[in-house]
């Protein structure tokens, strides 16, 4: 990573801040490596009588961090990041903007539809917390 970094540098324009520039790097860094692990994946091939579990744990029997993890994880990359980069990281608006190159609009909109989701998802969880 920090290779990319240092041959990238003369293209860093001062246009943004300089974590936004560092931030747009490694999201397309981890957008390529999850795209060689799912090609890497495609011509895996799945063992005899292996199959993905399907069943997911109880609450009690799972950490609520997983599950919200998990629901995230569920989301499509273009809510999850915008979502991620807000409430985990805390950039500004503004600044997921640049980091995933679309208008602030389209930002404030992808984290509202990206909580909704997580909501959804959440709420049979919810609903077995309190019931």
């Amino acid at each position: 990573m920090l290779i990319t970094i240092y041959k990238n540098l003369k293209s860093f324009r001062f246009q943004s801040q300089f974590s936004t520039w560092l931030y747009r790097i490694t999201v397309n860094k981890c957008k390529d490596h999850l795209r060689k692990v799912k090609i890497r994946s495609i011509f895996t091939p799945i063992k005899d009588g292996e199959e993905e579990p399907v069943y997911i744990p109880s609450v009690e029997h799972k950490d609520i961090s997983d599950i919200v993890n998990k629901a995230i994880s569920k989301l499509p990359e273009k809510l999850r990041l915008p979502l991620l980069l807000k409430d985990i990281e805390g950039l500004s608006y503004q600044e997921i903007a640049e980091t995933v190159d679309c208008e602030i609009g389209t930002v404030k909109s992808r984290i509202f539809r990206a909580r909704e989701g997580l909501r959804e998802l959440l709420e049979p969880y919810e609903q077995e917390l309190m019931g």
